[in-house]
Parts: C-alpha cells; sequence; structure tokens
C-alpha cells in the first residue's frame, strides 16, 4: 500500500500553533485511529513551552463494551483485579464495583465515614480509601455482600494532613503520600506503615536534582498514585507536566523518574486577581494534558491530550527499562465527550469518559490479525 503523508496546522487547545506530520499506510479513520508514526511541533511563546516529539502508533482498540451510568458524577476508573472493574463517584463518596459484562455486582456509600473519596484500593474484602473531607486514610471490611454493607475497621493517622491531596495504597497495609511542605516550597513523598511511623521521605527537588523553590508544588505537579494488582510498581503520574515518580508497590521505596516523550514542563502557580480583594492561586497554563494513568505489569500508560484535533493518546512506558517509551495507542471520543481516566488490564483498556460513559475496549498490535 502506498505512503501517505500529511501535514496539518490549527490552532491546539491552548490557543497556540501545532503542526503534526503523520507518515503511515493509513492514518486516520472514522473510529479517530492514527497508525504509524506522527511528529508533532510545538512552540508556545506565551507559556515559552516548545514540543517536538514523535509518537510510534503501534497498537488499535476495538470497543468491547459500553456503559452509561444514570445517575451521579463518575470520575475515575479502576481494575481491582483481572475480572473486576471499579468506577469512583468522588463527589458522593461512591464506588461501584463492576463484573466483566460492566454489571453492577457491589456498592459502596461512604455516607458520613467518607463523604468525598480521592483513591481507593480493595483486596479480599478490604477497602481502604481516602477520605478527602477528612483528610482520612480508611480501611473498611464488607460485612455483607448481599446487603452491601460495609463496617469501618480503622484510620490512618496523617499529622497536619490539611495539605495532604493524594495518597497510594502499597502491599499490605502501608500508604504513600504526597506532602507539600510549604515552608521550603517542596512536596514530600512520605511512607506511612500501618502503625503509623514514617519509614521514608523524599523531596520533589531532590528527586528532580534542582535548588529550585516551587511555588504550591501540590498545584503544579498535581497528580495519582496508580497501580496494578499485578504490579511491583506504585507510580505518582502528574496530570500537568509531564512527569512521573516510580517506587516499589510493597515498600513504597523509591525507584526513579522519568519524563513522557513530550518533555511538558510542570505549570507555574501563581496568584490571579479574581476581584480588587481577591486572588486565587491556579496553576499558568492551568491545562491538564494528562488527565489519567494506569500500570499493568512493567507497563505504565499515561493518557495524553496533546493533539491538533483534540484527540487523544495513550503513551506506554516500560517501567523494567527506566521508563523507555513503548508505543502508543489514539483512543476516540465517545459521543462527542473526551475521556478522564483510563484502567488497564491484560489486553482490555477501559476508558471513563465525561458524562458518565464507561467503554471498554480490546487493545491488538497492528501485526495481529
Amino acid at each position: 500500500m502506498r505512503k501517505i503523508k500529511k501535514t496539518y496546522t490549527s490552532l491546539a487547545t491552548c490557543g497556540c500553533a501545532v503542526m503534526l506530520l503523520l507518515s503511515a499506510c493509513s492514518n486516520y479513520d472514522n473510529n479517530a485511529s492514527y497508525r504509524g508514526t506522527v511528529h508533532v511541533k510545538f512552540k508556545s511563546e506565551k507559556y515559552n513551552y516548545s514540543w517536538d516529539f514523535t509518537r510510534d502508533y503501534t497498537d488499535t482498540l476495538i470497543v468491547s463494551k459500553r456503559k452509561i451510568f444514570s445517575e451521579g458524577n463518575t470520575s475515575s476508573v479502576k481494575y481491582l483485579n483481572n475480572d473486576t472493574l471499579s468506577v469512583q463517584d468522588y463527589r458522593n463518596g461512591k464506588i461501584c464495583f463492576l463484573d466483566s459484562s460492566l454489571n453492577t455486582i457491589l456498592t459502596f456509600s461512604g455516607g458520613t465515614h467518607a463523604k468525598e473519596i480521592m483513591n481507593y484500593d480493595y483486596t479480599v474484602g478490604n477497602l481502604r480509601v481516602y477520605d478527602f473531607t477528612t483528610r482520612t486514610p480508611k480501611v473498611f471490611k464488607l460485612k455483607n455482600a448481599s446487603t452491601q454493607s460495609f463496617s469501618l475497621l480503622r484510620s490512618y493517622n496523617i499529622p497536619d494532613n490539611s495539605g495532604v491531596y493524594r495518597v497510594g495504597f502499597l502491599q499490605g497495609n502501608n500508604i504513600i503520600y504526597a506532602y507539600p511542605n510549604r515552608q521550603f516550597s517542596d512536596l514530600s513523598f512520605i511512607v506511612r506503615t500501618d502503625k503509623d511511623s514514617t519509614n521514608d521521605i523524599l523531596g520533589l527537588t531532590q528527586l528532580l536534582g534542582s535548588n529550585k523553590k516551587i511555588n504550591a508544588p501540590e498545584m503544579s505537579f498535581d497528580g495519582d498514585f496508580v497501580t496494578h494488582p499485578t504490579s511491583k510498581y506504585m507510580v505518582y503520574a502528574c496530570k500537568f507536566g509531564g512527569y512521573y515518580f516510580v517506587f516499589d508497590t510493597n515498600t513504597g521505596q523509591y525507584k526513579y523518574f522519568a519524563q513522557t516523550i513530550d518533555k511538558t514542563p510542570a505549570p507555574v502557580a501563581s496568584y490571579i486577581k479574581i476581584t480588587p480583594d481577591v486572588k486565587h492561586l491556579e496553576n499558568q497554563p492551568n491545562i491538564m494534558f494528562f488527565p489519567g494513568a494506569a500500570v499493568y505489569n512493567n507497563m505504565l500508560f499515561i493518557l495524553n491530550n496533546i493533539s491538533e484535533h483534540k484527540d487523544n493518546s495513550i503513551d506506554m512506558y516500560n517501567l523494567d527499562s527506566k521508563g523507555a517509551y513503548a508505543g502508543s495507542v489514539s483512543l476516540p471520543n465517545a459521543d462527542g465527550h473526551r475521556p478522564i481516566s483510563i484502567a488497564v488490564t491484560g489486553n482490555e483498556i477501559a476508558a471513563l469518559y465525561e458524562s458518565n460513559i464507561l467503554v471498554t475496549y480490546i487493545r491488538k498490535s497492528y501485526n495481529e490479525k
């Protein structure tokens, strides 16, 4: 088949010119799927961003199942194991457990015990959640599946927890969390055991090898802790800048940090004047380029919204090889809605979209028949 090469120029979502060079056998189809290599060149004088990178679209997605949640405000999706998928409603403190056919098999409602759930983990009847309302990690025990009742077993102690936004659940009963140290303008990664003792404290500036202070690092380096029961890695993946930090999922021991192929810098948090007497702290630019990430085995999958046509890509990185780039797959919109979260298990990718739409896909290499 004759190769096709096209050049497109238009405005990106942040209002700057972008050029994409596509070289492939079939470059774009009605399932919004790129194939082959895509060269992206981006320069923004306003934000002092400069992008020049190439994606290799090695895989394709085939729609498997689809579900629309009739109520709530779903915010993230996660595979609890190879067969059980879960969808979180952050604002209402609910977690919906789904089987492989996307039928609801269990629902957790935090009620007064967990009004807003920022992150969670479920293993053998124990549900660990981070209650953002009280900034407290909690453990619930499934009492009765038929009545969908849970009992609160314990709460973790995080001193001075008001600034803790992100918590990850390690193997066993240990946790890792990102703690903003405003005094030193740093973001510390802290491992805390089930006995409420601290094992490790690592500063973001130390990990990056920089002495430069970071204003409101919990905003400019805001991210999520992601892992999978099959993986030995816990990853803190940033949402606004192309950084991710890799830890051991058993001990929380720090491994390394790496950058995404686009090398997107972290934004700078600064105060924006709303009225003459009111200022608001906001990222500049306030663009969430990487809204979701997932881990499966030794692979990291990052949802990347850097695109000329407002398309979405999932970039893959090999965590066994210091985060070496391993290819990409194009992720279509659903009914005009963009994805906000992804989860991966085996060759299946689940994507949660705006407006409570959940779609699962089968991922195949273009070399597969």
